[in-house]
């Protein structure tokens, strides 16, 4: 994982999850995701979507955008909402 940090942080000269996010092509939402909520990451029709709580204060936005920014990075493909539809994997695992 730090490899993979390492390497975005040198290609983008940033370490600000927002500007990774924009140089990948990940586009990012606001939006009230309830109480327990704080962000989610979804790939759909071939568009990055990272969805962060409008209810947190700018430290917690830029963690929960590095957090999903990692689940793009670390497990390309995996898609929770795909997997709860599709398949029978326990997506509380991923």
């Amino acid at each position: 994982m730090d490899a993979t940090i390492d390497k975005l942080i040198k290609k983008f000269k940033t370490n600000n999850p927002y500007e990774i996010a924009y140089g990948l092509n990940i586009i990012i939402y606001h939006a009230d995701l309830g109480r327990s909520t704080k962000g989610m990451y979804y790939r759909k029709m071939r568009r990055r979507c990272i969805v962060i709580h409008n209810d947190l204060d700018e430290n917690w936005q830029r963690m929960v955008c590095a957090h999903e920014l990692a689940h793009d990075q670390l497990h390309p493909g995996l898609n929770r909402f795909w997997l709860d539809q599709n398949a029978f994997f326990n997506t509380g695992k991923y």
